[in-house]
């Protein structure tokens, strides 16, 4: 199910480029469907209904792509918080994030590969005036633009402890 707000500003606007396009709401859609393939997806067919569709060897496949992945991401899932004088380490726990993990670095490629097709078939665009970017740079900041918010220490540590998603500054 794809939320009403894929389709309207801010993620969506026929007013810019199509690169700014695909990396805010290509990305979204992209993110969505990768849950299709993360590790509760694949223990679901076509019709939704739970009978592990995928073979033990896909699955261990897809458990040995997302190892090579965490190695590669250990250090950058431990976030430091300094709250009244202390230090709190705070650790990631990748058994929880990993499906989010996975849909958000899969859907950014799909929908990155996907407009690097949009511009072979109909060129590139113009740039933004303003900025001093590529298209594939904004492209980039569009992805990146709906996780920055602020967040104070406090509910960074809450939902570290309690949501699936990586904190905003983390994605």
């Amino acid at each position: 199910v794809f939320p009403e707000a894929f389709f309207n500003e801010p993620y969506f606007t026929s007013q810019v480029p199509n690169y700014i396009n695909y990396g805010s709401a290509g990305e979204a859609m992209a993110h969505e469907l990768f849950h299709g393939l993360d590790y509760t997806g694949t223990l679901f067919n076509h019709k939704g209904i739970l009978n592990q569709p995928f073979s033990n060897s896909a699955r261990a496949h897809l458990a040995k792509q997302v190892n090579c992945f965490h190695q590669l991401l250990d250090n950058s899932l431990i976030e430091n918080i300094t709250m009244d004088g202390a230090t709190i380490s705070m650790e990631i726990d990748k058994r929880i994030t990993v499906n989010e993990i996975l849909a958000d670095v899969g859907g950014l490629w799909a929908a990155y590969e996907a407009y690097r097709r949009h511009e072979t078939i109909h060129g590139p665009e113009p740039l933004l005036p303003a900025l001093n970017l590529t298209a594939y740079q904004t492209f980039f900041v569009a992805a990146a633009q709906p996780y920055c918010a602020v967040i104070d220490d406090l509910a960074k540590i809450f939902l570290m402890e309690v949501d699936e998603h990586l904190v905003n500054d983390m994605r």
